[in-house]
């Protein structure tokens, strides 16, 4: 039997036919380059996406990678046990996680079964919102800024990226009225405001792990300051810090601060605060002293103004010549580390704040405060300061407190900075 080879009406075979190569089109080509763009920047989906965790406001590093399924975030087992206080207890047809803290018996168990646990690479993982309610366990996901918070301690943490008000104060005073003085009732009806309306005060340690992003807070956190270190501070201020249990920090001028009280440092007619006083405001933990320079809390005639300036900005005249840059650099970290050194020698706590006298500044008095130690720098001018902003701890804005910012004025300030 001959075989037959078909032909097409070319007398070609069939099978050595030749077909035109398919073309994309311009929208068929836009997709591919979308789909492939999305394939090396997202190659699993939701689950490339990283997630910082935190718990009890910490940042909390985890073993296994959290992801999203269905609307539902979910976490490992292991992490549950290894880092948030849990105990796994495995049973039948699923497994049970304990909280460690003394609560009812209801309240210590939460049992999953196994049809709501997602097994990968050897891990189960549970749907982190089974937490809420659980213990003292309360959690927020927020999948705009990728945050998780976790927390058994009674708080509810901010998970977006809200800004620090940062409240300025200098002197306190009964019988006297200027812009950087505030009446002791005045402060107490502040204080009061803030601890009614949920704020939370900040340590110098706190703020700058709130603003590096390292730590989350509860809803409404706010850092009070007070600049210069006056003896009204202690007498008038101090007793209602610890009435409402609040923080604060004060930025002292160093070689001001008095050894006892019958010397008073200096030209101010105010008296300034005394070591001792110093010593036992830092020992309560309500109170971070920190540096106001040690004895650079003046203005001069600088290189590159017009104007005074503040002596920590630029090489100041002396005469009619201005100091070299190697004088100016070497006189500026000398006063910074002796102000650091004299305050950790008397508080025994580190230094690592400081307060530009009168908000001045340059770009070489930054680079000098790092050199010194000094990881937090604050100015006296208004505005936010966001975490992870850069420099996120650097050029702080402050917002400057009267006699009028009482009541409402007062909660409508920190609301426009927040």
């Amino acid at each position: 039997m001959i075989p037959v080879r078909l032909r097409d009406q070319n007398n070609l075979p069939l099978h050595t036919q030749i077909h035109p190569k398919p073309t994309l089109t311009i929208k068929s080509k836009i997709s591919l380059i979308l789909a492939i763009l999305l394939l090396v920047l997202f190659p699993y989906g939701h689950e490339a996406i990283a997630i910082q965790t935190y718990f009890n406001g910490w940042e909390a590093e985890l073993h296994h990678r959290p992801f999203e399924r269905s609307g539902s975030l979910y976490l490992s087992l292991d992490d549950a046990v290894s880092r948030f206080g849990l105990e796994l207890e495995t049973l039948p047809g699923g497994v049970t996680l304990h909280a460690n803290e003394a609560l009812p018996a209801e309240s210590k168990a939460l049992n999953f079964k196994q049809a709501e646990l997602i097994q990968r690479k050897n891990t189960l993982y549970f749907p982190v919102d089974k937490l809420i309610g659980f213990g003292n366990y309360s959690v927020n996901w927020n999948p705009l800024t990728h945050r998780l918070s976790i927390a058994n301690n009674g708080e509810r943490y901010r998970t977006e990226k809200d800004a620090l008000p940062i409240l300025m104060y200098h002197h306190f005073q009964t019988n006297q009225n200027a812009s950087t003085i505030v009446h002791p009732n005045m402060l107490e009806k502040q204080l009061a405001a803030l601890s009614e309306n949920g704020y939370m005060t900040l340590s110098a340690a706190e703020a700058q792990a709130y603003l590096e992003g390292k730590r989350l807070f509860p809803l409404k956190p706010v850092y009070l300051t007070f600049d210069d270190g006056y003896e009204s501070n202690y007498a008038l201020a101090y007793p209602l810090l610890q009435k409402y249990n609040v923080k604060a920090t004060i930025f002292v001028i160093a070689s001001m601060m008095r050894k006892d009280e019958g010397v008073q440092q200096g030209d101010d007619a105010a008296p300034k605060l005394t070591w001792a006083q110093i010593a036992e405001m830092s020992a309560s933990g309500l109170v971070d002293i920190q540096s106001h320079t040690y004895d650079l809390h003046r203005k001069g005639r600088v290189r590159g103004s017009k104007d005074e300036r503040g002596l920590v900005t630029a090489p100041a005249y002396v005469g009619k010549r201005p100091e070299t840059k190697a004088q100016f650099e070497r006189k500026v970290l000398d006063d910074f580390i002796r102000s650091k050194e004299m305050i950790e020698h008397y508080t025994h706590r580190p230094v690592f704040v400081l307060c530009y006298p009168f908000g001045d500044y340059s770009q070489a008095s930054e680079s000098i405060a790092r050199k010194a130690g000094f990881t937090m720098t604050l100015l006296v001018k208004p505005g936010q300061n966001v975490p992870g902003a850069q420099p996120s701890t650097l050029r702080l804005k402050r917002i400057n407190m009267t006699n009028t910012d009482v009541g409402d004025v007062l909660l409508q300030k920190l609301e426009q900075v927040r």
